[in-house]
């Protein structure tokens, strides 16, 4: 039920958030792991969830039927900034994260069964990666590249104002020494101002919608590609609602047996709850469908979005939001990573149309456009 809710939504919504997951369980007062031993919980009482748990239970492969050893070690050096600046090892016991391929993995009984299963825990892994990358948390400023920009090393950037709360930049992840397995494989990698990587990409993408001539073209033609790629699945979804149409008319052919006094009410109920699991192990396969289908598609709205942004782009419009900038970035699939050639720094990436990468170099826009500005004046 709790990927059910998180991948595919209730009967409200199409998706739960970890806090929506956490309340849903909470007001129906379905008891915690703590509440079941009998174990007093020392900030909340009974039946009360926590996000940090939903989280823990969607990321767990023991729901699929696989418990692994050996996630974790103990470490018990770390690094530690001395007030003159050095660094030094200091004996401070922690965990740090193993890779998966040294990981034992035992055979455990699944509570996601089969197919339908593993490719539900499939999409909220997906989708928990997704929210990881995309998470807006309470940051103060709008990054137009988060989530979609990586470093040198391969590891996610993030974006953090200066301490003197001056630029913005983005950082690698890695570059947090502390965190990082007691500092041994710390990037060593500069940061990235903010405002140039968002100016330079932004700049490359409005040239690629002046360029492009047969961008819609080439959008329709993706629609359509992702349209044969989803076809199996939407095959499967037209079996699973007709299998879902004959669970809802054997159910009604035994009421009807019943009622005529063909059958006892055991008989009659030992069909239907026959029925209505049934139906339960259908729905999360419908849903789970669904969910497939809506994420793989690029709808006509997407497009419509990219051909308004085209119009303005070659009007000369200049009043694009943040927000809006960044919709169509998303909408665009804009992947990008920073680079290091003959010592200047470069942004390459992909977007949505095939074989056109993007390269923007990472530059501070204002002196660029001075030194243009010169040359041209001498001229």
């Amino acid at each position: 039920m709790i990927f059910d809710w998180y991948v595919n939504g209730d009967a409200d919504s199409k998706s739960l958030s970890l806090l929506a997951v956490a309340k849903k369980l909470s007001e129906l007062q379905i008891p915690t792991f703590y509440d079941l031993i009998g174990r007093k919980k020392p900030t909340s009482g009974y039946g009360v969830w926590h996000p940090a748990t939903v989280g823990y239970i969607l990321g767990n492969t023991a729901y699929i039927g696989k418990w692994a050893y050996g996630k974790t070690t103990r470490v018990t050096e770390r690094v530690r900034e001395l007030p003159d600046g050095r660094r030094a090892l200091v004996a401070v016991e922690s965990r740090d994260d193993m890779p998966r391929e040294r990981w034992i993995e035992v055979d455990v009984p699944a509570i996601l069964e089969g197919e339908d299963g593993r490719a539900l825990f499939a999409a909220a892994q997906e989708r928990l990666a997704y929210n990881k990358r995309n998470a807006a948390r309470n940051c103060k400023r709008t990054y137009l590249l988060r989530g979609m920009l990586t470093c040198e090393c391969g590891a996610t950037m993030a974006g953090t104002p200066a301490p003197q709360g001056g630029y913005a930049y983005y950082h690698c992840m890695r570059k947090q020494w502390e965190k990082s397995n007691a500092g041994r494989d710390r990037c060593k990698a500069r940061m990235v101002r903010a405002d140039w990587a968002d100016v330079a990409v932004w700049q490359e993408i409005e040239g690629k919608l002046l360029d492009a001539e047969n961008l819609i073209e080439g959008l329709r033609e993706r629609q359509a590609d992702a349209e044969r790629a989803i076809g199996p699945l939407k095959d499967q979804l037209r079996w699973a609602e007709d299998r879902l149409a004959q669970c809802d008319a054997r159910i009604k052919r035994a009421m009807d047996l019943y009622l005529d006094g063909r059958y006892p009410k055991d008989w009659l109920d030992e069909q239907v709850d026959k029925e209505r699991r049934g139906k339960a192990d259908l729905e999360r396969t419908r849903h789970d469908l669904a969910g497939r289908i809506e994420a793989g598609r690029i709808s006509d709205e997407d497009i419509a979005t990219v051909e308004r942004f085209r119009a303005d782009v070659l009007e000369g419009i200049a009043g694009a939001t943040p927000v809006n900038k960044r919709r169509l970035l998303e909408i665009l699939r804009v992947q990008c990573r920073i680079v290091e050639v003959d010592g200047e720094r470069k942004i390459v990436g992909s977007w949505l149309i095939p074989g056109d990468e993007i390269i923007a170099n990472v530059t501070n826009p204002r002196r660029s456009a001075r030194c243009l500005w010169s040359a041209s004046s001498r001229r």
